[in-house]
Formats: structure tokens, sequence, C-alpha cells
């Protein structure tokens, strides 16, 4: 993981408990974003902790961080075709199901609580003309709800699902020398407790370099 335009001190990113291979900073003027980029590791972009609260969970460690403490840093899950777990056809990027951590973010769900979740995955922005986003789980813990974009689905009380993430270029092409060096897909995730009051949303940039 590593970290573009940032503003805040190392120690506030090493709180987090985050399995921190690579740490890199570049200057930008005073009011520029803070871009976290992880590529690799396992990660539970929707994590709920055991007192209810929602956000997400970043390395092996279980390093948890709530959304209310990212403020307005981008984090952005960067996935390589380069590198072992992803691939490429027709221009859809492929991240495998398998644990892929070494190379590229694991990314999955968690729920800590004994409440059932309901969660919905909402393309709203990224390099233009791109297509859908798809998420399908590698165990049983999910209820799909909608297929359709956005998607939909129930998280159950005490589950931990990874599974493959499909991001599709929009272009056909996995090759064409006019294509950006990378795509990206910001989704939102909204959160809500089925039965309860306990909900929250958060966008995250899931970025496919080619």
């Amino acid at each position: 993981m590593h970290t573009k335009n940032a503003h805040r001190a190392l120690g506030g990113t090493a709180a987090l408990g985050l399995a921190v291979v690579g740490l890199s900073f570049s200057s930008t003027a005073a009011n520029a974003q803070t871009e976290v980029i992880i590529d690799s590791g396992h990660i539970d972009i929707v994590g709920i902790d055991e007192p209810g609260e929602i956000g997400s969970i970043f390395g092996d460690d279980g390093g948890y961080i709530s959304w209310d403490d990212i403020g307005s840093d981008k984090y952005v899950l960067e996935y390589d075709v380069n590198r072992a777990g992803v691939s490429c056809s027709a221009g859809v990027y492929t991240a495998s199901a398998a644990n892929i951590g070494g190379t590229n973010p694991w990314a999955g769900f968690s729920d800590h609580t004994g409440s059932t979740y309901s969660i919905t995955m909402s393309k709203v922005g990224g390099t233009a003309n791109t297509g859908d986003v798809t998420f399908t789980e590698s165990v049983s813990n999910v209820t799909v709800l909608d297929t359709s974009v956005p998607l939909e689905w129930d998280l159950s009380a005490y589950a931990h699902t990874h599974g493959a993430w499909t991001f599709d270029s929009g272009t056909g092409d996995c090759s064409a020398p006019d294509q950006p060096a990378h795509y990206d897909f910001d989704l939102e995730f909204d959160v809500d407790e089925l039965g309860g009051s306990n909900d929250d949303d958060h966008t995250f940039t899931f970025r496919v370099v080619r």
C-alpha cells in the first residue's frame, strides 16, 4: 500500500494497523485530497465490527478503520493485470476469487455481529465509458437480491466472504494502444442493518492497471 498526495502524518496511517508493504508520498497543493493506494493484501471493503460500527478491514492482521474516520481520504484498490490474479478477456478484467492477496487486493465482506446487513453497490463515477462491475462470492454467506446494476445482497450474521470481481472497461479489447493506462470505477457501498437503525455509506475507487 502506498499513499499519494498525502498531508497526514505517517503515524496517522500506521495507527490503523494496516499491513503496509511500501508507503510513498508526493507533494501537492495544500488542499489536495489524500489518495491511499492499496495494491495487495486481505481486504474486507465492508467490515462490520462487533459493536456494529461500519467500516473496512485492511490487512491480514485485521486492521480496522471506521468509515467515519476515513474523512476526505480517497481509498483506491489497485488491481494490476501484470501481476498474478488478474486477467483480461475482451476488455473485461477479472480479479480471481482465489486468495490473490500476495499480488493484488483480495477484496470481500465481513459481518462480526448477530445482525444481517443489506449492501447495495452502485457505480457512481470513474473513467468515462466504462461498463459494469460485478462480484461473485466464493462461499454461501451472501443472499443475492438483485444481480442487475446496482448490485444488492444481504450479508448474513457472522459472515465472511470473498469472491471474483469483474470490471468492464467498455472497450471490448485488452490491448488496444489508444486505451488509458488504467481504468477507475468509483463504487458506493450503502450498508443498512435489517430490522435495525445502523446504516452508513462510502465510496471507494477500484482501479485496474493495464
